[in-house]
Order: C-alpha cells, then structure tokens, then sequence
C-alpha cells in the first residue's frame, strides 16, 4: 500500500494549492490557499487566492486578498490582479491606478491592455490608443486589437479603427468585434460591407445594437423593408430613440405613414432631434393631420435652426384653416424668402402687411399660434441667439448675505458619515471633508422611485444603503437638472400639461421615494437643483429655452422647500447664487462648462463650495430653515417686440420689464400703433402696465392676450382676449390693464398684443408684467 505524507505545514498546502490552480480545479486550489493561510499569512498565498478568486469570477473577495498580499508585500502580478478584479467590478478609476502600481514595477502586455480597457470604459479614450498599443508592442493579443479598435472608433479614426478589428479578427472571430468593424465601416459610408459584418456578428450573438447597425446600413442602400425587420429585432432587445427614428424612416419612405407617425413619436419620447421632428412632420402631412404637422415642422426649425420645407408648412397654415389666413400666410412665405437670402437684414419689407394682417386677425377674435412662432423664429435666426448678458458678479470670499463663506468650515466633526447622492452637478460636494459623493449616472426625479429605470439609480442607492445603519448616516440627495434640461419639457407637450403640474407630478415621485428612505431611520437632506440644466443647445435638443428652464427650477425649489418645511427635512439649494435672480439666466461667470458649476481649487470654485458648506452645515444642524421665494408673480426676464411700429419699440427690440427703455422716442402723431411681445416663457397674465413719459389720461391704450393649450397643435379658435382697463390708474403716467382669473383656467399666454393711439408727443417708457400663479 503506497504511503501518501500528510500535508501538515503552510509550504506544503501553497504548494498544493499552486498546483490546483495550475491544472484549472480553482475551487480546490482556494481551499487549499485557505488552509495555507490559516496555518501562516504571507503575501504569496493571498496573490495565489486572488487569482484563484479571479478564475471563479469571484471578483470582491478577490480584491480582499489582493489588497492582503499588497500589505504584506508590493508584488507586480499582484497590482495586475488587483486591477482586474476592480475592472470587472466596475472600480475603473482604483482599477486604473493598480494598472499603473503595476506597471511601475514591471512592463507586462496584460497589465497595459487591462489598463486600456479601464481607460477606454471611463471615456478617456486617447490614453487608451496609447495604453493598447504598448501592450501590442510587447505582445499581439486579439483582445487589445479589439480594444483599440473601439477607442479609435471613439475618437472618430474610423479607417485606423477598420484595420485593428481586421487585425483582431484574423487572430480570434470575435462578435464585439465584427460589431466594431460593422460600425466603422458604416461610418465610412462602405454599407455593403457594413451590411456583411454586422451579419457575420449576429450569426455569433444576436445584440441590439447591432441589429440597429444593419437596420441603417440597410437604410442607407435602399432596403427599407428588410431595414424595417432590422430595426424591429433590435427593438425587442432593446428600445433606443435612434431604433425608432430609424425605422420611422423606413416605414416612411415605404409610404407606412401612420406607422412611421408612431414610430417617430416613440422616438421623441425619449429623446429629442430634429430629423425626427422632420419625418414626423412630413407623415403627418401626408396622412393630412395639418395641426400637429405644423408643430412638427416648427420643432423641426427651432431644433435644427434651418428653414426647410417651407411650402409643407406654410400649405399646412393654408389647409388647417382653410384659407382663412391667405394673405397673412403668403407675407410669411415672402418674410422666410427674405430671410434666407439675408440672415441679418430685418423683414422690413413686409412688416406692415404682417401687421395689417394680424390686426384683421385680432378683431375676429382669432390669430393662429403657429404664425406667431414662425415670426419667431425667424426672429431669433436675426438676431443669431443674441441675449442679454447677465449681470457681472464680483467674487468677495469674505461676503455672503447670511453665511461664513471662509472656507475654513469642516464637516468631518459629525460622528454619521454623510452619503451624498446625485447626478455630475453634484460634483460640487467633492472634495469636502466628512462627505462621500455617490454618482448614479444619469438620474432623474421623474425615474428614482422606480426599480426598473433605464438609469439604475433606485438600485445603487437602495445597495450603498443596504448594509448602512441608518442611526449613523446622513443622506443627502441632489437631483433635479436632469429633469429640468430634458424630461419637464417633454412630458409638457407630449402629455399637454402645464408646467406646474407637470412638476408636481415629478415631485410627487421623488418624495415618495424621500418618504421610504426616512422610514427606514435614515436623516435626509434635499439639496434643490442649481439651475434649469445650463445652456444646452450644445449637446441635447431641447425646445425650451434657458429662462424657460430656470423658471421651472425657481418653482421646483420653492415646492420642494415647503414640502421639506412639512416633513422637517432640511433643504438647501445655491439656485439664488448660480441663476441671475432678476432675469433667469445663468451666471455664466460661475459655470466651469455648459452645465456644472466651478469645484475647487480655483478661487470661483472654493467661494461656490464654501457656501455650500455652510449652508449644509446650517442645514445639518437644523438652526435655520429655507425661507426664500423665487417662482415670482413679476415677469422681470428679457422679453422680446416680435413685430411692432411703436417708436422706440420696433420689431426685433428686446427689453426688460419695468426698466426704463434708453430706445424710446417720441410719437410724432395721433395714429394707432400696434406691437406683439413674446414674453421668455408661457403665463397666465395677470396685469400689464404701460408707463408713459407724462400724464397718459387722453391716451388710449388697449392690451390683448392670445392665449394657447398647453399643446400648441390644438387650436383654441377664438383665443385673442382683451384685458380689462384698471378702474383707477396707478399714476398719472401709467394706464394698468387686468386680465380675469378664469381667463387662463387650462391655457396660457406667450404673446401679449399692444396698441396705443392719441398719444402724439409722449413717449411709452416702461412695460411692467405680472401672471397669475
């Protein structure tokens, strides 16, 4: 009988275990890397457990005996491990520095492509070219082909990316990376090509976006049924506004309208863009639905900035109202002629016959919403996104209305560690002592008490709470710009809801989820959203504008701060410091990029951060609560003469409310004078003041609303209301004009008409506004 010695020493378990895991029975060799080191600790057995770990996909406890071996000892292999299991946990930014620890140590080809990866799935997509390449100098590996085929995809070096996935492609048949080269090669307009790679992917794995892929592909060289069936399969794996968009094109120009009216509608639910807006708006005029077709064409306009189609829309006008507004619509059609030859010449020539028009229009009691907003845009195409600039704001660290904006305040005195929770807009709580911010991606309001959001950000709060006591944490959340920049707008009119009930509907959804949070024993905080989502004209298409977008915010925070007052849950917000408060728009000065704030460690961004330390220390400590108001009765943004003749107040002429115009001149004679405003954002007026430059009592003034639902493709038909002239002025200068309250019960006003007559030798001054809230 052979005699087997029994292994009863640490040596002779690692040696055992080494060979285990050599011969791939990993699970075996990590019980015996186990026993090892429950006989003695050393560095070499927590390496050798780690990759044991690895092998079985286990990767956390894997990164517990990295981290052991590392105390013990600073190994190269051991780095390299470290970084991998932190790379397949997601921990790119700590997977990055094990990388390079390992590296420093010494160069090894899987090291740099581990490495690449990291780089590459935390967008930093040129250090990633140059990490795969040195691993591809070391040694040739399909995978770091494949890798940076994908981050020179990235980069938009699609011929370079074409020739690394070819290069992985004859060493491994990959489906990521047939994906890639499908990709590329469709980006280089080679859609055959495209058409066989993306096949060749699919015969491997099927995968949305590939199926996607061969739907455009098949677009682009004519075959739009077989498109369609793409974009179908990929839309039961995954639902993408591009899918959507994709096959209302197909269905389109196979002339499916009604389908393709669908198809692009689903598309601008989730995200919108202008060529959508343009399909849209050709099937719906196809199908001879007039009225959302001209606020498609319009979106189309306003989104891409372009006059396209003028004649679908204009004949639209034509057909809806059947032909009530000929002569106004032919003024218009020779106002957008103009306009195109010459971006910067007025649309003088055919002004008074707008303005004929229009007056016959008002005494019918009816003037179409789209001709307005066709005016519009061809104002603002003029004036070439010309605004007012916001009031210059001087950085004084040692002032601040209520608050030490020292700097020297901490928060790491509190025992409860403090969690914050929230979009990249709450990047301006890092970096200050006692805070650890948790990024959820894209999150939203609208989306956080939902388990299954596209966004996942329910889940990874609800998980970094799991194992938290709740007698020791503060939770604090910081949401909202999101849902300003995209979602709010978009329920509006798709939904045709106002504004404000739109909010408190997201509202009613976030403190529903505030409200489970605080029932299991957690203490919250709500940090209100800074602003309406910045300048976002530049990444996203959205159609409402900037003041649009903060007045939303200025009402978000002042429902969330009462809401917060009932429930006794603090609330702060720096909405005051980053929104000019007399004309919502951003104070650009404190913005570091489009959206965000400045961070430290510039001298903007440690006065933005130390306010906010103090106003969450405040907040903490529940001495104060939030008490101001920012959604106000006065209208005091930039409003806008869409068109009008009154000296001084000619068209295009942008003004403040209230503040005394420099522009204006004298009226040289007796006659009537008309002007259409287009305020910044829709209200339901309450009261406009015209001030004059002497006593106004023989001066006839007449002030009128055209007033819209929410959804400005449904006509209101008689929907021009005149304001009731005050019984008593309030100056001798100033003639006040009242709307009733029921006036505005389910609609709203962007346009508010003007007319003064009998007023020779005085001058208008000021316009003040006000709405109803």
């Amino acid at each position: 009988m052979p005699f087997f010695p029994k292994l009863n020493t640490a040596s002779d378990l690692y040696a055992l275990a080494k060979a285990k895991h050599n011969i791939g029975a990993y699970q075996e060799a990590i019980e015996a890397f186990n026993k090892s080191l429950a006989l003695h600790e050393n560095w070499q057995s927590f390496k050798g457990l780690g990759w044991a770990l690895c092998n079985t996909n286990q990767y956390q406890t894997a990164i517990e005996a990295f981290k052991k071996s590392l105390a013990l000892h600073e190994s190269w292999q051991s780095f390299k491990g470290l970084g991998l299991a932190l790379g397949n946990t997601q921990q790119y930014q700590p997977a990055i520095e094990a990388f390079k620890r390992s590296l420093t140590l010494h160069e090894d080809w899987q090291s740099y492509q581990g490495l690449g990866w990291s780089l590459h799935l935390k967008r930093q997509y040129q250090p990633a070219i140059e990490a795969f390449n040195k691993s591809l100098t070391l040694h040739e590996d399909w995978q770091s082909y494949k890798g940076l085929g994908w981050a020179l995809y990235e980069t938009y070096q699609y011929q370079p990316a074409i020739e690394a996935f070819n290069k992985s492609l004859t060493l491994h048949e990959d489906w990521q990376s047939f994906k890639g080269l499908g990709w590329a090669l469709y980006k280089t307009q080679q859609y055959q090509l495209a058409i066989e790679t993306f096949n060749k992917s699919l015969a491997l794995d099927e995968d949305w976006d590939i199926y996607k892929g061969l739907g455009w592909a098949l677009y682009n060289t004519q075959q739009y049924q077989l498109a369609i069936e793409a974009f179908n399969k990929s839309l039961t794996l995954d639902e993408d506004w591009d899918i959507y968009k994709g096959l209302g094109w197909a269905l389109y120009n196979t002339q499916q309208y009604q389908l393709a009216i669908e198809a692009f509608n689903k598309s601008l639910t989730l995200h919108e863009e202008w060529d959508a807006y343009q399909g849209l708006g050709l099937a719906l005029y196809n199908t001879q639905q007039y009225e959302p077709a001209i606020n498609a064409i319009l979106n189309w306009w306003t989104s891409s900035g372009k006059v396209r189609e003028k004649e679908l829309l204009l004949n639209s006008i034509w057909n809806k109202y059947h032909g009530r507004y000929h002569a106004l619509s032919k003024s218009l059609w020779t106002a957008i002629d103009l306009n195109l030859e010459d971006i910067d010449k007025p649309i003088k020539a055919e002004e008074d016959t707008i303005i004929n028009e229009i007056q016959k229009s008002i005494r019918q009691n009816s003037l179409p919403s789209e001709v307005l907003r066709v005016l519009s845009f061809l104002r603002q195409k003029q004036v070439h996104r010309k605004a007012m600039k916001p009031k210059s704001h001087k950085i004084k660290i040692a002032e601040s209305r209520e608050e030490n904006a020292s700097g020297i305040l901490s928060l790491d005195r509190h025992c409860k560690e403090i969690l914050v929770f929230g979009v990249s807009h709450a990047r301006i709580f890092d970096g200050i002592p006692g805070l650890t911010v948790v990024l959820v991606g894209a999150g939203t309001m609208f989306s956080i008490d939902n388990p299954n959001s596209r966004t996942g950000h329910n889940g990874k709060i609800n998980s970094t709470l799991r194992n938290r006591d709740p007698s020791e944490t503060i939770v604090v959340f910081d949401f909202g710009e999101i849902d300003l920049r995209m979602h709010i707008n978009r329920i509006i009119k798709n939904q045709n809801k106002s504004m404000q009930e739109v909010c408190n509907g997201v509202l009613k959804l976030y403190l529903n989820f505030i409200d489970q949070i605080r029932g299991r024993g957690f203490d919250v905080i709500i940090s209100g959203p800074h602003c309406g989502g910045g300048d976002a004209f530049i990444e996203y298409s959205i159609t409402a504008s900037i003041t649009e977008r903060n007045n939303a915010c200025a009402y978000i925070n002042d429902k969330l701060a009462s809401e917060c007052m009932a429930r006794s849950v603090p609330f702060l917000t720096l909405f005051d410091l980053a929104v000019d408060q007399s004309t919502l728009l951003e104070n650009t000065s404190l913005f570091r990029d489009f959206h965000h704030l400045h961070t430290p460690p510039n001298i903007i961004g440690i006065y933005i951060q130390s306010l906010l330390k103090a106003r969450l220390e405040g907040a903490i400590a529940r001495s104060k609560h939030f008490k101001a108001n920012y959604y106000r009765t006065e209208i005091t943004t930039l409003c806008r003469i869409l068109i009008g003749n009154i000296p001084g107040w000619e068209s295009g002429t942008e003004f403040m409310p209230r503040e005394v115009s420099q522009q204006s001149t004298e009226i040289q004679d007796n006659r009537t004078y008309h002007a259409i405003i287009e305020l910044p954002f829709p209200v339901h007026p309450r009261e406009v003041v015209l001030s004059f430059n002497k006593n106004c009592l023989y001066i006839r003034t007449n002030v009128q609303a055209i007033f819209e639902n929410y959804n400005p493709a449904i006509e209101l038909g008689f929907n021009i209301v005149p304001a009731l002239r005050g019984a008593k002025c309030l100056a001798a200068d100033k003639n006040r004009h009242h709307f009733s309250e029921k006036d505005s019960t389910g609609k709203q006003s962007r346009y508010i008409l003007i007319s003064i007559s009998q007023a020779k030798s005085s001058k208008l001054e000021s316009i003040s506004m006000c709405r109803y809230i």
